[in-house]
């Protein structure tokens, strides 16, 4: 229920940022100092290109989270070059990331009393279970909440 929480407190924390900002604001790509937990490839982003981010990531979490409810382990590595968002993109993408939180909450809760064992492994902390992916959800969250807030104090 914590790992829950802490998704549920990210999101709402990002969608008051994006609500008190003038849109234009969103789409400049700025170079940010270096945070803990993101990666230097990560850091000449838009708001915009981190809310892709997000949504690819939870897309792609949801996916692994599904399949090791299922005793899966995904046969793809997870890779951080997967995980890239575009370089282009606008406004449309504020939806399929409201989506993409939605999506990955309701995966968490269909796959919260999995009893499996099967793991895979994230690039940076090793196997997880669908425990662990889920745990990662709003830490991540939280990291690109910081990333946009550091956007914005540059532009």
């Amino acid at each position: 229920a914590s790992f829950t929480a802490d998704i549920a407190d990210e999101r709402a924390r990002i969608a008051a940022i994006l609500d008190a900002t003038a849109p234009d604001r969103l789409g400049v790509r700025v170079l940010i100092p270096r945070l803990r937990g993101l990666e230097d490839s990560s850091r000449h982003w838009s708001v915009w290109m981190t809310l892709d981010h997000l949504r690819i990531v939870h897309e792609a979490v949801g996916r692994v989270m599904r399949s090791l409810a299922d005793g899966v382990a995904p046969g793809r590595a997870a890779s951080t070059a997967d995980v890239k968002p575009s370089a282009t993109v606008d406004g449309g993408v504020a939806l399929p990331y409201e989506r993409s939180c939605d999506d990955i909450l309701a995966t968490i809760a269909a796959t919260a009393a999995t009893s499996s064992r099967a793991r895979h492994a994230h690039p940076w902390f090793g196997p997880l279970d669908v425990r662990g992916w889920h745990a990662l959800v709003g830490m991540h969250l939280g990291i690109h909440r910081r990333q946009v807030e550091a956007i914005l104090a540059r532009t």
